[in-house]
């Protein structure tokens, strides 16, 4: 793999509109990834507009945008990204949407930092391969490009 991707912390962006769970979840990743946080999804939508982020941590129900329409439009933005839905809501149901719209998971309220963690560093895993994946068609195609220039001369 890549090494300067291996060295990287995944870039995280969280909101919730619960300051206390969205400072509990912003410390307890702060040591293994690069975090930043906000409490208005609106202007979630407009910093991944700016930002490339890897992994979103949306809180599933918000003033003004669920954590579901904000999933949908973050990943229009930016298809790459990972997002992970946190509620205090949990059911079966609301997991099953949440999963259908585009989460990578799905973590209940209270959050179990372990928990939080574990599921932040599968994403980055999988946010790694697809990256090192990408790099390697390209390379093919590169080459494949170059095979058939000199076929044609």
């Amino acid at each position: 793999m890549d090494t300067e991707l291996e060295l990287k912390k995944p870039k995280v962006i969280i909101v919730d509109d619960d300051t206390l769970a969205l400072k509990i979840i912003a410390d307890t990743l702060s040591e293994t990834c690069d975090v930043t946080t906000s409490q208005n999804p609106i202007e979630v939508l407009k910093m991944v507009g700016r930002e490339n982020f890897d992994i979103l941590i949306s809180d599933y129900k918000m003033p003004r945008l669920s954590g579901i329409t904000l999933i949908r439009g973050v990943t229009q933005i930016n298809p790459d990204i990972l997002p992970i839905v946190i509620t205090g809501f949990a059911n079966k149901e609301i997991a099953l949407e949440a999963l259908r719209n585009g989460a990578y998971d799905f973590i209940e309220k209270p959050i179990i930092p372990e928990m939080l963690i574990a599921s932040v560093c599968r994403a980055w895993e999988k946010i790694k391969i697809l990256k090192v994946n990408k790099a390697l068609i390209d390379k093919i195609k590169s080459y494949n490009k170059k095979l058939e220039e000199k076929n044609v001369s």
